[in-house]
């Protein structure tokens, strides 16, 4: 039969062993995610924070192993044993609280240092601290209560970088890690406060408080998986917004290289497969309308006698002309090396005729000036449509016409030609 002495003991120690449970999930997790977070220092040292709150739990897991069950007892405070394990939880716990003030400088962007140089600051001075503590104090409460300090200022300072990231960084994630970390420095000055009544003579008077120094663990293990869950959260929230960040740059690239390929890249007109994808031809299957097929008759003299240059430039002069005369719901396409569709909505041939012949003749001003010997021929066809059922046949009908325009034209230079 357990005493009730040895039924809180055991209850304590079960409190130890689940926090270093709680502890090493952790630690696992942090593990598991490191390659997902290779370029956040921050994730990286609050994992390592993790990993030394183990070793500190389990040394403490070990000194007290010996209220498990009855017939064992507890080697005494002073033996070699128990000091070198109080040491390496005093070690444990305060290299612990450096890692975590690094993971948030880290993450605030006030550490320019490496990772490593992080860990050659701490080792030596959590050492010497330790070894100081454990060898100035009486008992596991009196270094307990060495140890509030570093941890009050560790988790308030933690506390302070997270919760005052600019607003533009600020998140749930951060929010609550901050919290959790202002929780737990609140916790350790009530922790203080209780250890320094233990090791006075007189028993504490404040019964809630002794509970909670007796079973702090379960509320300490609480707390780290609340602490750990915040930190994944944040590493969450920053990875979605790199995802989120690539997706929209994706997005930009996608949009450019559609628009690409919808687009001439000489005449800036729309190409042919933005015509066979009804790209820009919204308007025009909406309503009634025009079509008007356009094709350069001399081009082919124009790149023989003056060099291809000269014949882009012939391109380029007309389609500006088009665009330039035509509205914002009318569409130009490139449908060849010589031949153009204009789409003109709500508009009749006889309109649509008016208005490529004043881009035309505009053109062909443009053209006698900047090259006196080579003059700009268009041969151009028209047609109706009703709807946008009709709008393939009406193209078809232009580009009939344009042809029996172009060969009677062609005919007629040589009719004219000498015999």
């Amino acid at each position: 039969m357990l005493t009730p002495e040895q039924v809180t003991g055991l209850v304590s120690y079960i409190g130890i062993v689940m926090q270093l449970g709680g502890a090493l999930l952790l630690t696992v997790l942090f593990y598991l995610l490191h390659r997902q977070a290779r370029r956040r220092r921050w994730f990286t040292m609050w994992g390592f924070a993790w990993a030394f709150l183990c070793a500190a739990i389990a040394a403490l897991a070990i000194r007290y192993n010996g209220l498990a069950g009855p017939g064992r007892t507890l080697l005494p405070e002073h033996s070699a044993e128990v000091q070198g394990l109080y040491f390496v939880y005093q070690w444990g716990k305060l290299l612990s609280c450096g890692l975590l003030v690094a993971g948030a400088l880290f993450h605030s962007g006030g550490f320019k240092i490496r990772a490593s140089t992080v860990g050659l600051v701490l080792l030596p001075g959590t050492s010497l601290y330790a070894l100081a503590t454990v060898g100035g104090a009486p008992s596991l409460d009196g270094i307990v209560f060495l140890q509030t300090p570093v941890m009050v200022v560790a988790s308030g300072y933690c506390a302070w970088r997270l919760i005052a990231v600019p607003a533009s960084r600020r998140t749930f994630g951060t929010r609550m890690t901050g919290g959790i970390f202002a929780t737990i420095a609140a916790l350790w000055v009530v922790y203080a406060v209780g250890f320094r009544l233990a090791m006075m003579p007189r028993p504490i008077p404040l019964e809630p408080l002794a509970l909670l120094l007796r079973y702090n663990s379960y509320v300490d293990l609480l707390l780290q998986m609340l602490l750990g869950y915040g930190m994944v959260l944040m590493l969450i929230e920053e990875s979605k917004r790199e995802v989120d960040d690539a997706r929209a740059r994706l997005e930009v690239a996608h949009d450019q290289l559609r628009r690409d390929s919808y687009y001439d890249a000489l005449t800036g007109a729309f190409n042919r497969r933005a015509m066979t994808d009804g790209v820009g031809l919204e308007m025009a299957r909406a309503t009634y309308g025009s079509v008007v097929l356009l094709d350069l008759d001399n081009l082919k003299e124009a790149n023989d006698g003056y060099g291809h240059e000269m014949g882009d430039r012939m391109l380029c002069l007309l389609a500006r002309a088009l665009r330039t005369g035509v509205r914002a719901s009318d569409a130009l396409y490139r449908l060849g090396g010589d031949e153009f569709l204009l789409v003109l909505p709500g508009s009749t041939p006889a309109e649509a005729g008016r208005l490529v012949a004043r881009a035309v003749g505009a053109a062909i001003e443009q053209m006698d000036a900047e090259c006196p010997g080579l003059r700009l021929s268009v041969s151009t066809g028209s047609a109706a449509y009703s709807g946008a059922e009709d709008l393939d046949d009406a193209v078809r009908r232009a580009d009939a016409e344009m042809y029996r325009q172009k060969h009677g034209r062609k005919a007629l230079l040589k009719g004219f030609q000498p015999a």
